[in-house]
Parts: structure tokens; sequence; C-alpha cells
């Protein structure tokens, strides 16, 4: 960081070191949670004309669930 020739209200651009330098480092927590369910059913029942009765079912079912937990830090000693 330079000081030189910096005219007022003029912006300043830091590097990352030294903006953990100054604000003392930085930390980040992502917590996250998906959760997914799903049900599917198909049936159904035939009557033939010989007779007799037919009947077929089907299901499928799934749950999933994920999950996330993140904590990030710079510049902390």
């Amino acid at each position: 960081m330079t000081m030189e020739n910096l005219q007022p209200h003029e912006a300043l651009e830091l590097s990352n070191q030294e903006l953990d330098d100054i604000a003392g480092g930085a930390t980040t927590d992502v917590f996250g949670r998906t959760l997914n369910a799903e049900d599917t059913q198909l049936g159904f029942v035939e009557l033939p004309a010989t007779g007799g009765i037919k009947s077929v079912s089907f299901q499928q079912s799934f749950f999933s669930e994920q999950e996330l937990r993140e904590f990030k830090e710079t510049g902390i000693s």
C-alpha cells in the first residue's frame, strides 16, 4: 500500500494481505440441508372376456438427504 501522491477522496486499492492486516482476518460459515422425497404409484385392473381378474401394481419410493457444513477463515492468528 503506497500513500504517495494520494489525493483526498481518491479510491485506495489494498491487496488481500493488506486487507487481512487491517481487518484482522475474516471468517465465513455456510450451512445447508436438502431433503428430497418422491413416491410414484401405478396400478390397473383388467377383467378379460374369458373370465378372471388381472391386477397389477407398481410402487417406487425414494428419499435422499444432503447436508453441508463449511467454515473458512483467513488472516486470523
